[in-house]
């Protein structure tokens, strides 16, 4: 397994060093470097792996930013980003959370920063990335029998209320939502409305998970144009077969829009 980072950062000589000591006790060949476009350019093409440690430098760095974006979605790569709340606000106004694989708040823990590395890795491995399943309900044991049944093949996180949802995606990055319908305080089609409003998160696939199967319950959940829906009264491996066919739907959509793209 070829364990190789490239580490961008600006400052913050203390916090940088520990990172890179620790990414290197692990096995890891850091290639740190400043966010200068021609500085980077010179280890772009040593690894598909980029942490980028945000910095008070960030407003002076529009061009850089545009820059990192670009190459990012270009080469492919995974990018791991490390900084404040208010650092990530200044660089999503660039660079979205779609191009971002996972964010990490300081004061960092750096074992969550290794497993996420190490999951990637071990992924590309195996040839497969494990498609991000994000559940929300208030219904906890539901939750955990939903995790259970699809935790095989995806990864999956919990969520138990449209806030801590809200909370989650603005770190995160996801590749379907699995939404509950009737929930207390914001229900399922208030968290819909919010999140198709919000440019970083409105293309995200949804799908309702409901209780009722009357005429009245799936027009309003079809009226809101979700990607479906799911009866909670399904068995597991109903469940489990229609995620899967949704995504194989999907890659069979990506497949045949990247051929008309090149056909171009």
């Amino acid at each position: 397994m070829d364990k190789k980072v490239i580490l961008i950062s600006y400052g913050s000589a203390f916090l940088v060093g520990a990172i890179r000591e620790n990414l290197t006790k692990a096995g890891y060949d850091v290639f740190n470097t400043i966010p200068v476009m021609k500085d980077v350019e010179r280890v772009r093409n040593i690894s598909d792996i980029v942490i980028f440690y945000l910095g008070n430098y960030l407003e002076d760095s529009g061009d850089f930013l545009v820059y990192l974006r670009d190459f990012c979605i270009e080469d492919e790569k995974e990018l791991f980003v490390i900084g404040s709340f208010e650092e990530f606000e200044i660089l999503s106004k660039t660079i979205s959370d779609k191009v971002i694989s996972k964010k990490f708040e300081r004061p960092i823990n750096i074992k969550d920063l290794l497993f996420a590395l190490d999951d990637y890795l071990a992924e590309r491995e195996n040839g497969t990335r494990r498609k991000n399943i994000l559940v929300i309900d208030d219904d906890v044991m539901y939750l955990r029998s939903i995790h259970d049944w699809l935790s095989d093949r995806y990864s999956v996180t919990m969520m138990n209320s449209a806030a801590s949802g809200i909370t989650y995606l603005a770190k995160n990055k996801t590749d379907l939502i699995l939404l509950d319908y009737a929930m207390p305080i914001a229900d399922g089609s208030d968290f819909f409305s919010m999140i198709r409003l919000e440019p970083t998160t409105a293309k995200i696939p949804i799908i309702f998970l409901t209780g009722k199967n009357d005429k009245d319950t799936v027009s309003r959940i079809m009226s809101l144009k979700p990607n479906g829906y799911l009866l909670k009264s399904l068995s597991p491996d109903a469940i489990h077969d229609s995620v899967d066919q949704f995504f194989e739907k999907e890659r069979v959509r990506e497949s045949l829009y990247s051929s008309g793209r090149k056909k171009k």
